[in-house]
């Protein structure tokens, strides 16, 4: 295939200088354009054998390859490539909680010992059949600590049959923290369950309690914070905060709250702020949103905090393609209820018309009882046949799951910097034009905490260019690249 330029590449002005901005979407990689350097990047096709071409070519801003089909090949290798068998196990999905904002169809009842059993079972037939290298529990639920002895006995095995095939073993859990006391935090740590992510929805009792309350009634706050307050070393604790119009005024607070439980504590907690469905938060506190509480006044209070729009759409979008964007979309990646069915995403757990066969069922035969449901997170990995997905320059980026249903949006290029024309309809409620240029800066906390031994010439940070406009929650962490030693682009290091 002859040179070209990638379908992936944007190139932007700075409106506030003579540079330009050169990124891909596929590969993350960005550099900074001089007139010059810019007027040979526009002539590179013309010049195959200079420098400058060349270092474009080992960048990925040229390429010679048809990048539609090596995307859909890397995609199936991320997704029937995995070494790891990740397993989210829900000792039962009853909660003592009642918050407004579940998703879960709360029930009954625990995980029986014939499901632990087949539990069992299946893992060792995973791990004898694929060759896997590493196995992920997440404790999940429900509420998972209502059943503590279960985490117990069953790690202990899952343990043993990690160690029998001589795999690594991790383990984590989501919980509310109610029941987190001193004994049970022993058995997690004798258990080897290292992360736990416990959701504060404010720094006190009257902005979480409305929000994180127990079935009783009773608020939470001053029942998990002594709970955490007493936690031993060893763990490393992920504060959820779920951000709305009612609690974005205490976001500093929160993160001071955190810091002290980090400073203080024997274990390290991390802030990780997420936003809150607004028709959820009015209806909890029963107001009405004030006025300018919207998704971009929570973006930037995010990046004031310098959280970087971490969790503007659920989870982190990543800057670059890596295959797959959710876990749900590896072969080897399994949620099971306390009933013994199977889901490929824990978001189903309870709902049994997405199961696709049980523990039991696929302990004996590792062909689902319903492929179509197995398949589907699997088959929807790749999305570029789609003709809308193929045209869009950040489908490395979104993998085209990311955003469905996608509203028509294309990029255009409008004075100064291109503008998303339409934004996607998925939770971000970005309607304003953004600026690629506003989203690279933001990036700057990130880059410029690289260490040293990774900060070598084929990174540089990015520093404040234009100025601040409205960030886009799509478009997270960008690594940015230079050209190589001797090659003349002129990039300009801020």
């Amino acid at each position: 295939m002859s040179l070209q330029y990638s379908r992936f590449n944007r190139v932007v002005q700075d409106p506030e200088s003579d540079l330009w901005v050169l990124y891909n979407f596929a590969t993350g990689k960005s550099a900074f354009l001089s007139p010059m350097s810019y007027g040979l990047y526009m002539s590179a096709l013309t010049t195959p054998e200079s420098a400058f071409t060349k270092s474009l070519l080992r960048a990925g801003f040229l390429v010679t390859c048809d990048e539609m089909e090596a995307l859909r090949h890397a995609t199936a290798l991320a997704c029937y490539g995995s070494d790891t068998l990740m397993l989210t196990v829900c000792p039962t999905m009853a909660c003592n909680f009642a918050c407004p904002y579940c998703y879960e169809e709360r029930r009954g009842g625990h995980m029986g010992q014939d499901v632990q059993d087949a539990l069992v079972r299946f893992v060792h037939s995973q791990l004898e059949r694929f060759g896997l290298r590493r196995m992920c529990v997440v404790w999940f639920g429900g509420e998972p600590l209502l059943f503590p002895d279960i985490i117990d006995t069953l790690s202990a095995r899952l343990i043993d049959e990690a160690r029998t095939f001589g795999v690594e073993y991790h383990a984590n859990i989501v919980t509310n923290a109610s029941l987190l006391v001193p004994e049970v935090a022993e058995m997690l740590i004798r258990q080897q369950v290292k992360g736990i992510q416990v959701t504060l929805d404010g720094p006190n009792s009257q902005t979480n309690d409305p929000y994180r309350k127990m079935r009783s009634g009773k608020g939470s706050f001053e029942t998990i914070m002594p709970n955490l307050r007493a936690l031993p070393a060893g763990f490393e604790v992920k504060i959820r905060c779920n951000v709305g119009p009612h609690n974005i005024g205490m976001l500093e607070d929160m993160r001071a709250l955190v810091d002290e439980l980090d400073t203080q504590g024997a274990s390290s907690f991390t802030l990780v702020p997420g936003i809150m469905d607004m028709e959820v938060a009015k209806l909890a506190d029963g107001a009405p949103a004030p006025v300018g509480s919207t998704f971009d006044e929570i973006n930037r209070m995010f990046s004031k905090l310098g959280f970087i729009d971490y969790d503007a759409i659920g989870a982190q979008m990543p800057g670059k393609f890596h295959g797959s964007f959710c876990g749900s979309q590896r072969a080897h990646t399994y949620a099971i209820d306390e009933l013994g069915n199977m889901y490929r995403c824990w978001e189903d757990c309870g709902n049994v018309e997405a199961s696709f066969g049980t523990v039991t069922q696929m302990a004996e035969n590792p062909v689902p009882a319903n492929v179509s449901a197995w398949s589907l997170y699997l088959d929807g990995a790749w999305c570029g046949d789609d003709p809308q997905c193929a045209e869009c320059p950040i489908l490395p980026m979104c993998i085209g799951t990311r955003m469905k249903p996608c509203t028509p949006s294309t990029w255009t290029s409008t004075p100064g910097f291109f503008r998303l024309a339409s934004a996607p309809s998925c939770a971000t409620g970005c309607t304003a034009p953004v600026s690629l240029l506003t989203c690279m800066q933001l990036t700057s906390a990130v880059c410029s905490s690289i260490t040293a031994s990774q900060a070598s010439r084929s990174t540089m940070p990015l520093a404040s260019i234009g100025s601040t406009r409205t960030s886009c929650p799509s478009l997270s962490t960008r690594r940015t690249v230079s050209a190589t030693a001797g090659c003349s682009m002129a990039v300009v290091m801020m």
